[in-house]
This record gives structure tokens, C-alpha cells and sequence, in this order.
């Protein structure tokens, strides 16, 4: 512990000498774009939309540290969990799952390394370390044949908190002194574990599980970056 308290403060005493020692440019970026589903998630995740707001302080041409904010979601694919339901109850002829959508927010900290500082396009990798809040949608849930109702249960949402990890490549083109306009595509990674409340309304049973979420997600946005210099 403290030797992490060493290195906190090294790196402390490093930012703020660089700060003062250099001329600083500071990057405000909006980032509207989509959030793509890969890997398990892909099963009941659809694509929908994001947007992230981040600040940056450039130390020099090639590295930069910074934070920011996203929130974004996924829509829950209601018609591939009917058939999911109508495989596992087999006996059933007919399927219905209403529900929310995936929710997310982050908050994070985040270094960049421009490979090209002496071009005009900066070609840049960006990873973000953060605290992400996630909500677990909604779910109602009926099957049944003409003679017999085999599942009629709803589940409330959920919410968790997980580590939130990325890692982007980003391809930054000046429109101005002032302005950039920015394209990246971000892999996300991040597990939340929920407990879920529900209610079996065939036994009038109340009861609560305990679910694992992976999200693995590919974030494509298009930003317009702000710059700002100290005279």
C-alpha cells in the first residue's frame, strides 16, 4: 500500500510539473454513436445508441490523460427470448416476453497515445478505466397452449456496479485551429452481477436470482472535438 501511495504521488508531482512546465491543450469531444453487441451478448442484445463527453489534457504530441462520461444501452431482442422460451418449454404453441431495454452509465479515467504526432491525421489509442452502472431489463414472460398456461412470471429490473474497461483506436482529423473531427471504434468489456426479484404468478410465489451479465459490446462513434491552448 505504500508503495502504490509512492507511485499516486510520482505520478501527481509528474502531471502537475508538465502542466506548468508546458504549453497545455486541453480536448473537449462529444461522441454520438452505436453500441454493437458481440460474443454471449449478442444472443438478446441489439444494437442502439451511445454518447460519450470527454475532456483530455495533452502533455505533449503523443500522450494525453483525461475523463470522462458515457451512456448508452442495447435493446433487448423480446422476439429471439419468446423462442428462446417456446425451446425450453416445448410443450407450449405460444410465447410472449415484453421488456426494457440494457442500460449503462460510466465514469472513468482515461490515456491516450497519438503513433502519429507529426501528421496532420492523428491515429491514436485511447483506453478507459472506470466505474460503470448498469441496469438488467425488466421481463414479462407468458407461454401457453389453447388448454394450459405453462409460464406467466415478471421480473423486475436490476441495477449492479462493475469495472469498466476499453480500448480504442481513434483517427482525429483538424477541421480548424479550434476544431477536430474524430472517428473511433471502441471494444468494452465489462460484468455485472445482479439479483433479480420476481414474481411466479401461476404458484403466487415471490422469488429472487442471482444472474451474470457479460457485456461485450463495439462502440462507433463520430466526435467533434474542442481545442483549447494556454498562452
Amino acid at each position: 500500500m505504500k508503495q502504490l501511495k509512492n507511485y499516486v504521488l510520482l505520478l501527481l508531482i509528474f502531471f502537475g510539473t508538465q502542466l506548468i512546465a508546458q504549453d497545455v491543450k486541453n480536448i473537449y469531444s462529444v461522441r454520438p454513436g452505436f453500441s454493437f453487441p458481440i460474443g454471449d451478448f449478442n444472443d438478446l442484445a441489439n444494437p442502439m445508441y451511445n454518447y460519450q463527453i470527454d475532456w483530455q489534457h495533452y502533455f505533449n504530441t503523443k500522450s494525453a490523460f483525461g475523463f470522462g462520461f458515457l451512456s448508452g444501452g442495447n435493446k433487448f431482442d423480446a422476439n429471439q427470448a419468446a423462442q428462446n422460451v417456446l425451446s425450453n418449454t416445448p410443450l407450449a404453441t405460444l410465447a410472449t416476453v415484453a421488456a426494457d431495454n440494457y442500460k449503462y452509465t460510466a465514469v472513468y479515467g482515461m490515456a491516450t497515445y497519438n503513433f502519429t504526432p507529426n501528421k496532420k491525421m492523428a491515429v491514436e489509442f485511447t483506453t478507459r478505466l472506470g466505474v460503470c452502472f448498469s441496469r438488467y431489463p425488466s421481463l414479462s414472460v407468458y407461454a401457453d397452449d389453447p388448454l394450459y398456461i405453462y409460464i406467466n412470471a415478471e421480473e423486475s429490473s436490476a441495477n449492479a456496479t462493475s469495472f469498466y474497461y476499453t480500448g480504442a483506436l481513434v483517427f482525429r482529423y483538424p477541421l480548424s485551429e479550434k476544431f477536430d473531427l474524430s472517428f473511433s471504434n471502441e471494444v468494452v468489456g465489462f460484468a455485472a452481477n445482479y439479483t433479480i426479484k420476481g414474481t411466479d404468478y401461476l404458484t403466487s410465489n415471490n422469488y429472487t436470482a442471482k444472474a451474470k451479465q457479460n457485456y461485450n459490446l463495439v462502440f462507433t462513434s463520430i466526435g467533434l472535438n474542442w481545442k483549447f491552448y494556454k498562452k
